[in-house]
């Protein structure tokens, strides 16, 4: 189904990534192909038009965080991967492993205490769900802002957005270009037949596609 003249094309994020549909004259709705470009990219939802200025997105690798947290005689070793959660309990004294969860999950170590109104961090034995060791927000908040203050803040100041346009009149044929690199918001464009209006870090712009 191609998009028709003063047709609206409609984009939004979902469990399989971005997606756009032609809106058709009857209210139906037609997936539509989205260009490939050499990095993931996002559409801001919104419909009335079929052009979009993205920003290609650089997938950076995970570094996990790890934090160390000594209490009631045993030592937490904790680390945040991508997957999730992973610790180590550790005695204090000799270092022997006392229980361990290698496998990353979600699953909260976060637990409100509903008697003292705080937000405690527990470790539960993964075979029996004991209790091991619950955590003050005082000793593991501590923990972890020492843990941040030690880490090199990140060098943001030559940071410029990849971005491109991306605009079609019929739904099946794209426009693709490269557009000036510049850390500009609003990222802008627009589409009336076949004329584009967009924003760069030069002002706006007027441009034709076939």
């Amino acid at each position: 189904m191609a998009l028709e003249r003063g047709g609206s094309l409609l984009s939004g994020g979902g469990p399989d990534g971005q997606r756009a549909f032609v809106l058709g004259a009857d209210g139906s709705t037609t997936e539509v192909a989205l260009p490939e470009l050499s990095s993931p990219y996002g559409l801001w939802t919104q419909n009335g038009s079929a052009a979009w200025v993205v920003e290609l997105h650089d997938p950076q690798p995970w570094v996990p965080l790890r934090v160390g947290i000594e209490h009631d005689g045993m030592v937490l070793e904790l680390t945040e991967r991508a997957e999730g959660w992973t610790w180590i309990l550790r005695d204090a004294s000799t270092g022997a492993v006392l229980a361990e969860d290698t496998e990353p999950s979600h699953e909260d170590i976060w637990v409100f205490d509903e008697a003292t109104e705080t937000l405690d961090i527990v470790i539960a034995d993964p075979t029996t769900g004991d209790e091991l060791l619950r955590v003050p927000p005082e000793v593991h908040e501590a923990a972890f802002e020492a843990t941040y203050s030690s880490v090199e803040p990140a060098d943001t100041a030559a940071y410029a957005p990849d971005l491109w346009l991306l605009a079609t009149a019929d739904g099946v044929e794209w426009h693709v270009e490269d557009l000036p690199d510049a850390d500009l918001w609003p990222q802008s464009a627009a589409i009336n037949g076949d004329r584009v209006l967009y924003r760069t870090v030069d002002g706006w712009q007027l441009t034709t596609i076939s």
